[in-house]
């Protein structure tokens, strides 16, 4: 019976170990809604900014997530993206970033602009405004 007991405990403390050890690593589902204003050369209304389009991503180890949202920027340049991402706890929060694809009304290909939101602090369901995005065509990376 003492031998009994002994393996039932040990198969238990196992068990809770075990437990314990997966609720750390259940993914954490993040919401995230971004939104601000694209000006090109910092004069809105300038140049084209109309259509202007956004992708919201989120950066991992081997492939980025396209967080599942693409919009593009109203007459005035402003635009909301929503996405959402589920990231393993032990890799830490989400780390997203806005495509911004621009051509700021040159016939040029059009540029494309990598723009980190929130750094390190994005919570699992959050708003972030990013405020107005200045876009230059001087500093493109072509598409």
């Amino acid at each position: 019976m003492c031998i009994f007991s002994s393996l039932l405990f040990a198969l238990s403390s196992v068990f809770c170990l075990t437990n314990s050890q997966a609720q750390n690593r259940i993914p954490i589902p993040y919401s995230l809604t971004v939104k601000g204003q694209i000006q090109c050369e910092k004069r809105p209304g300038v140049w084209k900014v109309t259509g202007t389009k956004i992708d919201l991503y989120d950066e991992d180890t081997i492939f980025d997530s396209h967080m599942g949202s693409t919009v593009v920027t109203d007459q005035a340049g402003y635009f909301e993206v929503s996405g959402w991402a589920v990231e393993e706890p032990l890799a830490g929060p989400i780390d997203p970033y806005l495509d911004i694809v621009y051509t700021c009304g040159q016939v040029a290909r059009p540029c494309i602009l990598r723009f980190v939101v929130g750094g390190k602090d994005v919570l699992p369901f959050q708003t972030i405004d990013v405020g107005t995005i200045s876009l230059t065509m001087r500093d493109c990376k072509k598409n």
